[in-house]
């Protein structure tokens, strides 16, 4: 399977090389996971990865299928929901559309703080490229950051979204090398949990992953959207 969207997490590993990432310790079934029918297989991988001083955790996932690329990646800071937001991705393209393209740069403590005037400026000029979807539904309404794109497009601009993609995580990179320092470690947040908590209740991914029900269940919950396994 043509794995055209795994330059997401290749991106993230590099940007944040810096801060000695180690990857976190899922059991072997939970790491690769062959789903769909035989006709219509789809291949569902997913990571973790925890920095050197336990002050962030990156998730990923990819499904790949015929015509058919997914990736959700998201990096949290695991104690310090003051200095740090979370970056969000996910990126869902079929055949010769992207049907979603979403990027979040977003604080739990206060959804709609501002980051930056960076990030402000970034947001206004790719909105000319990716508008804002007028249906992004309200379960995301309530916990989405003010520099969000969300929107959908043709495969032909994947071009311009991985572009995209680099300068919203260079900026985010930038923000964490300036306040890793001053961020703190510790168990992760209750507030943490509960966005985790509020995506898996709401994932789309029970919609489109109708096999293995139980074994996607328990993959959402314990992994892309469990606790961070500090090592």
């Amino acid at each position: 399977m043509d794995k055209f969207l795994e330059w997401t997490k290749e991106e993230v590993l590099k940007e944040l090389s810096s801060f000695n990432l180690e990857i976190e310790t899922w059991p072997v079934d939970f790491q690769r996971k062959i789903l769909g029918s035989n006709s219509k297989p789809l291949l569902l991988e997913g990571c973790g990865y925890i920095d050197e001083l336990k002050k962030i955790n990156i998730k990923y996932t990819s499904i790949y299928g015929s015509n058919l690329g997914i990736t959700t990646l998201i990096i949290y800071p695991i104690n310090d929901t003051i200095n740090l937001p979370i970056f969000a991705v996910e990126w869902v393209v079929i055949a010769e559309k992207i049907h979603l393209l979403v990027l979040d740069v977003v604080y739990v403590e206060n959804a709609k703080k501002n980051i930056s005037n960076q990030f402000r400026k970034l947001q206004e000029e790719k909105l000319k490229i990716f508008p804002l979807n007028k249906e992004i539904p309200d379960w995301y309404i309530d916990i989405m950051g003010p520099h969000t794109i969300y929107g959908n497009s043709t495969k032909d601009k994947l071009g311009e979204m991985k572009k995209m993609f680099k300068e919203y995580l260079k900026l985010y990179g930038d923000e964490l090398n300036l306040k890793y320092k001053n961020i703190s470690s510790g168990p992760e947040h209750e507030k943490i949990k509960k966005y985790k908590i509020h995506h898996y209740l709401n994932s789309p991914a029970k919609r489109i992953l109708t096999t293995d029900t139980l074994w996607v269940d328990d993959y959402l919950k314990l992994y892309h959207f469990g606790p961070a396994y500090i090592i």
